[in-house]
């Protein structure tokens, strides 16, 4: 996996488009 804050990061990035997408 990649480093802890790179992957941290992402992982917020990715939660925060999911929770866009699915508010609409």
């Amino acid at each position: 996996m990649a480093k802890g804050t790179d992957d941290t990061i992402a992982v917020r990035i990715s939660k925060v488009l999911a929770d866009r997408i699915i508010s609409g």
